[in-house]
């Protein structure tokens, strides 16, 4: 991601749809985060689940957090 882009509220706004769909309909929402986006999961809801994901590639090893999301109760 372009440094430009950082910090202005995009992951979130992009985030927020996805998350309503899936708390109206009571699903759990799993992800993979990478070291970059990792600490913008928790403030909607994500918890990390202690494991990590090790990844191998031609570039080295990645390794990813692994994190869960309970559907969230409607805000009023």
């Amino acid at each position: 991601m372009l440094p430009e882009y950082h910090r202005k509220g995009l992951g979130g706004r992009l985030l927020s749809a996805s998350l309503d769909d899936a708390d109206k309909n009571g699903w759990k929402t799993y992800l993979q985060a990478t070291k970059k986006g990792e600490s913008l999961y928790p403030r909607y809801g994500w918890q990390d689940l202690g494991e990590d994901c090790v990844f191998v590639t031609p570039e080295g090893k990645m390794t990813w957090k692994c994190m869960m999301r309970e559907p969230q109760p409607k805000k009023v």
